[in-house]
């Protein structure tokens, strides 16, 4: 199966995965980060994330549905 490649100027670097092209792209989920809290449970936080390939670079944008960003550093 032939993959497409996109204009590499199809994306601004702004942090916002608003341009059209994202949503010819599909959206990879089932990737979780796992992380032990105080009561020894693991609590799983799910990402997506999308993959937009161009002749010269990639582009790759995540979501992280973390509720308590503080968590994340």
């Amino acid at each position: 199966m032939e993959k497409k490649l996109f204009d590499s100027n199809c994306i601004t670097l702004d942090g916002k995965m608003d341009e059209p092209v994202w949503n010819e792209v599909p959206e990879y989920t089932d990737f979780r980060y796992f992380k032990t809290f105080g009561d020894g449970k693991l609590q799983p936080e799910k990402t997506y994330f999308k993959i937009i390939p161009c002749a010269d670079r990639i582009y790759v944008g995540v979501k992280c549905m973390e509720s308590n960003m503080e968590l994340a550093k």
